[in-house]
């Protein structure tokens, strides 16, 4: 991202603040924009979109990171289904309420919602083409 891209993401951020009903400020959007300044703003936008619409609560940036990062990997975004939540190589999730950390392999994962369950998944074999469950339950959150 350049500084450019600054007031279109301010934009963004002001409205993921609305959405979750969290307090605006300059340095949360400050914070949010240093976590992804190196990332392409397609991949950072696309990780905005999806974030607003599988989130249950505020997104942290450590949230926006990832999926910007897994979005920006095509390799990961190809073989994953559309609205899923999109996880890069190496990442943790921390299965809220249930004391269970799944680390993502190194093709990266997804995680997809069916109504109140959320199954996550790790991508797999030699070139990541194939998918394994990890975990399946009420909601996986970012470790």
């Amino acid at each position: 991202m350049e500084p450019r891209d600054m007031p279109a993401f301010t934009a963004r951020i002001k409205a993921l603040c609305a959405v979750f009903q969290t307090p605006y400020s300059p340095e949360l959007d400050n914070t949010f924009f240093r976590v992804v300044r190196d990332l392409d703003v397609a991949a950072v936008n696309q990780a905005l979109d999806l974030l607003e619409s599988m989130s249950k609560f505020m997104p942290k940036p450590v949230d926006l990171r990832a999926a910007a990062l897994a979005a920006g990997n095509p390799s990961i975004a190809q073989r994953c289904p559309p609205g899923a939540r999109l996880f890069p190589p190496g990442y943790s999730v921390s299965v809220e309420g249930h004391g269970v950390v799944v680390k993502i392999g190194e093709f990266g994962g997804f995680a997809v919602r069916e109504g109140a369950r959320w199954i996550v998944y790790e991508l797999t074999g030699s070139t990541g083409d194939g998918k394994r469950e990890l975990w399946s339950g009420a909601g996986p959150r970012d470790a």
